[in-house]
């Protein structure tokens, strides 16, 4: 029985999700994609070459959901080709991005079409989301970057927002030619929302809107290193466009440092700090911040430095802790501020969500064929 025909018309939303070998998570995210309150998109799924049973699952629901159309690779073209292959198939005014492991609240299309519909310079909506282990124990919530300035700060460190909550105008994309970039898998997120922006404004919903699994099999789980030397190129090449006032050897050593590459040299943490004040400097010119916006621009600074030093192992975290300690002291009450802020929104899970989870297992053990 089909539960929604074909749609024969150009739908508000276009779902793109590319999936590979899915079979254990690929259920909760179709029914959390076919539970939304707002029903007028199409779900364009693209299989990228899987070898498990993600195929006849996919299947078994097209066959009950006319919104539903599969694209299978003939063979594995990575997630930048099958994303591209998505968009240039959609036909809606935005386009909902979402992976094949995730899951989402019911409500998460109605209130980013809003935000989109209500805000015309804004290119890309997103939201919270929640994280989980891959047995589905809640980890923690991750709800920031809610001021347009902030979602712009951010963008120049990592994806403005997380990739699999983005809603983007697809207009903007042809427009503009915006696509993804096979050079970047792994971090083409981040060096696709860096080229995004650059046409709009991104904004981010403070309610969590998305519970993001993390277990050994996904990208972030398998190819960090590779994630992260994909992700210091993308933020180096368009720092150097935002800011072409700042020497390119400095943006390379702030960046250096925030995502070091294996073997990285020893660092000279004043040279990090000036780098990272002179990208404030300009930022906060650029957006005419207010002194309550710089203090918090900083507090993210201090937090992802700090981040940065302890992110190494034994004897050299210390090492670049008390290095950054004694090079960036007026950092310092930021990192108290920031600190208690992060512990805050993070340590504790969000329960709707992790009930709008319970709702979507119960819901698939119903749907499994």
């Amino acid at each position: 029985m089909t539960r929604n025909a074909p749609i024969d018309r150009a739908p508000k939303i276009s779902v793109v999700m590319p999936v590979m070998n899915e079979e254990r998570y690929v259920r909760y995210s179709i029914e959390s994609i076919l539970s939304q309150t707002f029903s007028d998109f199409e779900f364009i799924i693209i299989d990228d070459g899987s070898t498990d049973g993600t195929p006849e699952i996919l299947a078994d629901y097209a066959r009950r959901d006319g919104r539903i159309r599969i694209i299978r690779n003939n063979r594995n073209m990575g997630i930048s080709r099958s994303l591209n292959i998505g968009i240039k198939a959609a036909r809606g005014d935005y386009i909902a991005r979402m992976d094949g492991d995730d899951v989402n609240t019911p409500d998460r299309f109605e209130k980013q079409a809003a935000l989109l519909d209500e805000n015309s310079d804004l290119v890309v909506a997103g939201a919270g989301y929640q994280t989980i282990t891959a047995d589905g124990r809640p980890r923690h919530a991750v709800t920031e970057g809610v001021e347009r300035w902030e979602c712009d700060w951010f963008s120049i460190f990592r994806s403005t927002i997380l990739h699999s909550i983005m809603m983007y105008r697809r207009e903007t994309l042809l427009q503009h030619n915006v696509f993804y970039d096979p050079a970047f898998d792994y971090a083409e997120d981040v060096e696709f929302a860096h080229r995004l922006l650059r046409h709009g404004a991104a904004l981010c919903l403070s309610q969590v809107m998305l519970v993001r699994r993390f277990h050994p099999a996904n990208t972030s789980s398998r190819n960090l290193q590779r994630q992260r030397d994909a992700a210091r190129r993308a933020a180096t090449i368009n720092a150097h466009h935002r800011f072409p006032e700042i020497p390119e050897t400095e943006i390379e050593t702030l960046f250096g440092f925030l995502k070091p590459p294996i073997g990285a040299p020893a660092t000279h943490f004043h040279a990090v700090i000036r780098a990272m004040e002179k990208t404030e400097t300009a930022f906060a010119r650029s957006h005419n911040l207010d002194a309550r916006q710089r203090r918090k621009m900083r507090n993210h600074s201090a937090r992802w430095l700090f981040a940065a030093a302890l992110n190494r192992h034994g004897a050299r975290k210390a090492f670049y802790a008390l290095g950054l300690v004694i090079a960036g002291w007026r950092y310092l009450p930021n990192v108290a501020t920031e600190a208690a802020g992060y512990l805050q929104r993070r340590l504790e899970a969000r329960p709707d969500t992790v009930r709008s989870l319970k709702t979507t297992e119960l819901r698939c053990a119903g749907a499994t064929p």
